[in-house]
């Protein structure tokens, strides 16, 4: 069985770590700017946090998965989430 123990499909969606680059490239914002504007806005991540989580995207950088959301939100990334019910038997799951 897989380890889903600090796991979060949001911090570490390579899409999403993507688009915010793209995004911050297209409007000419260095960590620094957005940092300033994040921590402005009650965020808590430091520059050196915030680029690590643009080059590694992963848990280890120490942005938060709030910090994430509200850096999609405030440039207009969407984030959405879909989940499907599939039929399940005792031999194993049908039509998946």
């Amino acid at each position: 069985m897989a380890n889903y123990k600090n796991r979060c499909i949001v911090r570490e969606n390579q899409k999403i770590q993507v688009f915010l680059n793209q995004r911050f490239k297209q409007l000419k914002l260095t960590a620094r700017a957005v940092t300033i504007d994040a921590n402005k806005n009650g965020l808590k991540f430091n520059e050196q946090q915030l680029s690590r989580y643009r080059k590694y995207g992963n848990i280890h950088a120490g942005v938060s998965t709030s910090d994430v959301m509200w850096l999609c939100d405030r440039y207009c990334i969407e984030i959405t989430l879909r989940a499907k019910k599939v039929k399940y038997t005792e031999g194993g799951i049908i039509g998946g």
